[in-house]
């Protein structure tokens, strides 16, 4: 019975599993990141990820939460035993040797017999959209295997793009080959997947080759247009999403910063954020955040 109750569920059209990806080097983040695991990097009074799983919580309230760890699993582990309401009812999977993103997808796939809608967020990036633009993914997920959910961008910004045909994945185009200064659909790192679509695969994979792969899967693209995305996975893009959120406090986003108790508003605009003796977010080179960070790293 109760294996015919989690098959019955599996084919609801629900948000059944989260997986936040944690388990990457965090090359991009300079010699800091080197001491100071990406996904705890702080954005002003929480961790980056701590914040994934509130938001996580908040698209996806019925779902059980996974994160996955292999590099720098200690330092992250003890972050979060750190921080217990942060991460209450979530599960830890550290990873016993490299899978990328699919092989970790797969792993967990596998504890789970294959069951389920899994939505897949990414640990230093938030497509910060409404509740509604899951639930009309989830939608269309009944005809698909998986759904990678979309927004437009300048080729400039670096990112890939992806190729579309009748509105469904078609191929990965390498941003050294597209043209300068055109518009693009990328991919966000957020998607849903079936899992009992996906067919199962051991060991290191990447993610568009045994997840989306669309030369084997019917996979559909969701172009989000209301939404917000802040990245945070380069030195680069952290320190504009920072400085931005000083002069944005009104947004979604930050709005959902303030509920979680991850900025303080006191402290904007010539408050702690902004002083030479606390937090000093702009008029610094990217170079220089070793002083950035020298009164913030033991806030995490």
């Amino acid at each position: 019975m109760t294996n015919f109750v989690s098959r019955f569920l599996s084919i609801i059209m629900i948000v059944n599993h989260v997986l936040i990806l944690a388990a990457g080097k965090g090359t991009r983040m300079g010699k800091i990141g080197e001491n100071l695991p990406k996904v705890i990097w702080p954005v002003f009074e929480k961790s980056l990820l701590e914040l994934q799983v509130a938001y996580a919580k908040q698209l996806a309230p019925k779902a059980k939460i996974y994160i996955n760890l292999f590099n720098y699993s200690k330092e992250i582990n003890a972050h979060i035993k750190k921080n217990p309401l942060s991460f209450e009812n979530v599960v830890v999977i550290v990873e016993e040797s490299v899978l990328d993103i699919g092989g970790a997808i797969h792993n967990l796939a596998g504890t789970l017999d294959y069951l389920g809608n899994l939505l897949v967020l990414n640990s230093d990036q938030f497509l910060y959209c409404e509740i509604e633009a899951v639930e009309r993914a989830l939608k269309r997920l009944e005809t698909l295997d998986s759904l990678l959910f979309t927004y437009s961008v300048n080729s400039r910004d670096g990112y890939n793009a992806l190729k579309m045909e009748n509105n469904e994945f078609a191929g990965v185009i390498l941003n050294q080959d597209l043209d300068d200064n055109i518009e693009i659909v990328t991919y966000t790192g957020m998607s849903l997947i079936r899992l009992e679509k996906m067919g199962s695969a051991q060991g290191e994979s990447l993610f568009f080759e045994t997840v989306a792969n669309y030369k084997t899967n019917k996979i559909g693209l969701e172009n989000i247009t209301n939404f917000e995305y802040w990245d945070f996975g380069t030195i680069p893009r952290y320190h504009n999403s920072m400085t931005s959120l000083l002069n944005k406090i009104e947004t979604s986003f930050g709005k959902f910063l303030i509920a979680q108790k991850a900025i303080d508003p006191d402290k904007i605009n010539g408050g702690f954020y902004n002083s030479k003796s606390g937090l000093k977010y702009d008029d610094f080179e990217i170079i220089d955040k070793e002083i950035f960070f020298r009164d913030i790293v033991e806030r995490v």
